[in-house]
Parts: C-alpha cells; sequence; structure tokens
C-alpha cells in the first residue's frame, strides 16, 4: 500500500513539475474533468509529424452570453506535447486563445521535435452565437510553433 501512496504522490509532483508556466489545480481538474482531447496528430497530412500533440478543449463557465441557461460562452485550450524518443520529454501549454477553434491545421517543417500549426478560432462557441446574435463570429488565425520546452503563438 505504501508503495501505491508513493507513486501516486511521486506521479503528481512529476505532472506538475513537467507544466510551462503557472497551470493552477482547478485547471487541471477542469481539463480531466470536461475537457474534449483532439488528437492533433491524427488529423489528416501527407508528411511525418515531428511531435505527439494533443489539444484540450475545456469549457468556461463564467460567461453570460447566455440568458437564464448553462451554456458554454466560451473555451480555454491546453496544448500536450510529447516526442517520439525512447525517453520522451513531455509537456503542457496553456494557449492565451478562448472561444471556439473551428479548424486546425499542419504546416510543413524540416525541425526535429517541432511543429507548427495554424488554429482558426472565434470568439464564442457556435452555440454562444445562435443564442445571441449580438456576440461577434469573427474569425482569426492563431500559429503555433512548438518544441517540447517552448510554445509560441501569434495572433492576426
Amino acid at each position: 500500500m505504501r508503495h501505491v501512496v508513493f507513486i501516486l504522490a511521486l506521479s503528481v509532483l512529476l505532472l506538475e513539475a513537467s507544466f510551462a508556466g503557472p497551470l493552477d489545480q482547478k485547471a487541471l481538474k477542469g481539463a480531466m474533468a470536461y475537457g474534449e482531447v483532439t488528437r492533433l496528430n491524427d488529423i489528416e497530412t501527407n508528411f511525418d509529424k515531428q511531435l505527439a500533440l494533443r489539444l484540450y478543449e475545456v469549457p468556461q463557465f463564467d460567461g453570460t452570453c447566455f440568458e437564464e441557461t448553462h451554456g458554454v460562452c466560451k473555451n480555454r485550450y491546453y496544448l500536450s506535447v510529447s516526442t517520439f524518443d525512447a525517453y520522451p520529454e513531455a509537456n503542457v501549454f496553456k494557449l492565451n486563445l478562448s472561444g471556439e477553434v473551428v479548424d486546425i491545421e499542419w504546416v510543413e517543417t524540416d525541425g526535429v521535435d517541432y511543429a507548427e500549426l495554424k488554429l482558426v478560432h472565434r470568439p464564442f462557441t457556435e452555440a454562444a452565437l445562435s443564442n445571441n446574435s449580438s456576440l461577434t463570429a469573427s474569425e482569426s488565425v492563431t500559429k503555433l510553433q512548438v518544441t517540447p520546452d517552448k510554445l509560441t503563438e501569434q495572433t492576426r
């Protein structure tokens, strides 16, 4: 029994140490309890991917765009990154964008343990937009440059 407790405690410490930047326990719990996972490597492309990437979509329950309902106005996003090595490096990044990602595109690169993606997103979810006509449906594109140690976001 002591071994199980030790392994669980060690797992939690290692998990917390692997996050790049501040990622509080509430965010982690929300991602695990409510998050929708998209395995980005499963998106069709005709080239090899250098990293294993997963996008976690977590509802933000602090919106007010729905009247008298508990609809989700926006989502937060987290990206997990892992190498394909014998001893893989792994990390989790919180993305700055919120709303709803509507399209994801891989960009072909020559880098090792490096990936580039383009995310098309709106400031509100489709459900929020259909419920509240005063919300903006404009789309933005965020380019992600990802390594196991660093995430760079450029939104235009």
